[in-house]
């Protein structure tokens, strides 16, 4: 969902209009909330037991540092590639910032088949 949406997201123009903008975001907003649980219960159930309190605090403190690297980096993509203060260059500089989420988006979905699942084994043994 948030790679298609983000694909959704890199042609943008002045004729854009809000409805269209709301319901992408909305899909967008749906898939993120899809995709954090399960990714941070995937992340927490590989540690040990003395650990989980220690990673529950790693895991909000990197997701509030690299979701401000993140935002840094493609607002500096927007408004490097937007170079003048016109409409159409800002849009422009939106849609290639959208870009460069899309394929985040996409090498994360890749990634996301690499997740190692724990079994009953896997658990009793640590």
């Amino acid at each position: 969902m948030i790679f298609i949406t983000s694909l959704l997201y890199t042609d943008l123009s002045e004729e854009t209009s809000l409805l269209y903008l709301t319901i992408v975001y909305a899909v967008r907003m749906f898939g993120l909330s899809l995709v954090m649980m399960p990714v941070t219960t995937a992340g927490i159930n590989v540690l040990p037991r003395q650990l989980i309190p220690h990673g529950t605090a790693m895991n909000n403190t990197m997701r509030q540092v690299s979701g401000s690297i993140g935002t840094a980096i493609l607002v500096s993509i927007m408004t490097a590639s937007a170079g003048t203060q016109n409409n159409e260059a800002m849009i422009q500089g939106v849609n290639n910032a959208f870009i460069v989420a899309a394929v985040v988006a996409f090498l994360s979905l890749i990634l996301s088949f690499f997740i190692k699942k724990n079994t009953k084994h896997d658990i009793e043994s640590d």
